[in-house]
């Protein structure tokens, strides 16, 4: 399968794993708690489908951050703490992807390396297959690191319907 593919099915994916979610979760909320995880989840929605369109590093940051406003906003009044966790890690798939797209922008660090402590934390965080570098270190391309953790945060927005 290749990665447009890849990308389509797990947009639509996601697509029905959040409306499945919202489905059986409305049955037992306030429509204050509601409409707060609502709005979490379609800026969620709006970073991954940015994601699987293709998006500029600004306007990521700028999605992350309504995403992580909206987020904060409905984790007051969550009372699931299993949804709450989800959230949070998917939102620190986001927030890890942008870390790594900005140090390569920056930085000009085009592959993840295991001999540097940062990167070799998201390596290790995301269980990111690697390579043997040329000075004897673990490396992945960025951007392959950027899609897979994408990919990631995708498959625990679906693990909310669950």
């Amino acid at each position: 399968m290749n990665l447009r593919m890849r990308k389509r099915f797990l947009g639509w994916v996601l697509l029905i794993s959040l409306s499945a979610f919202m489905v059986a979760n409305s049955s037992c909320m306030s429509p204050k708690q509601k409409a707060a995880i609502d709005e979490a989840l379609k800026s969620l929605r709006k970073v991954a489908s940015a994601t699987e369109v293709g998006v500029t590093y600004m306007k990521y940051g700028d999605l992350l951050i309504e995403a992580k406003a909206s987020l904060n906003e409905a984790l007051l009044i969550m009372t699931n703490q299993k949804q709450k966790s989800i959230l949070n890690d998917i939102m620190g798939c986001y927030e890890d992807a942008f870390t790594i797209w900005g140090r390569k922008i920056q930085n000009d660090h085009s592959t993840l390396s295991s001999s540097r402590s940062e990167d070799d934390s998201i390596i290790r965080k995301y269980r990111l297959p690697t390579e043997a570098g040329s000075m004897g270190d673990r490396t992945i391309d960025s951007n392959d690191a950027l899609h897979r953790i994408w990919a990631i945060a995708s498959s625990e927005l679906a693990s909310l319907s669950r």
